[in-house]
């Protein structure tokens, strides 16, 4: 039985941006950090280092020194992807069909919120059709913004600021959906 030509060893970061992998047929450990979309490497052959062990330590020093002299990793947290639609970091519009029993379909719309941490699994739900549009789109961003499920909280916040300068500024940051 062949062994593989490369195994992925040690560690890999929460942010996926640091790993190792020892090269079986060429005896090294090549080490990577990435940052911000540049790849730094460095290859630590056993040759050079007398074993797999010492290899594989030099390599894990290295990413050591570069993580402290590298800036942090990027996160994507409230950046705005292309595919957004709403103009706002985790508020989307939804639509929802149910069928009646009857056969009829019925469609119902909302603004949704969610955010990393969200106990609600599809997100904090503001209806169009008991809010209106405006309405409902700034309640989901008050959500998103106060990272909240509790409606109260959120309800309170939006009567301070309804039909204030606040209320139509969150009103500007709506796309064409």
């Amino acid at each position: 039985m062949n062994a593989p030509a490369s195994l992925i060893l040690v560690r890999q970061t929460r942010m996926r941006t640091t790993h190792y992998t020892r090269n079986l047929t060429d005896n090294f450990v090549l080490a990577r950090v990435q940052r911000r979309g540049v790849r730094h490497q460095r290859i630590f052959t056993r040759k050079a280092h007398g074993s797999w062990k010492a290899a594989e330590s030099a390599a894990a020093k290295w990413v050591r020194q570069m993580e402290r002299e590298l800036p942090a990793p990027a996160t994507s947290r409230d950046q705005l992807t292309a595919r957004n639609r709403s103009g706002v970091v985790g508020v989307h519009r939804r639509c929802e069909t149910v069928r009646k029993a009857s056969g009829r379909r019925h469609e119902y719309f909302a603004w949704v919120a969610r955010w990393p941490g969200c106990r609600l699994r599809a997100g904090v739900k503001w209806p169009i059709q008991a809010y209106g549009e405006d309405d409902a789109f700034v309640l989901a961003v008050l959500s998103r913004r106060l990272e909240t499920d509790d409606r109260e909280t959120v309800l309170s916040e939006f009567m301070k600021i309804a039909d204030r300068k606040p209320y139509r500024e969150i009103l500007a940051l709506r796309s064409g959906t």
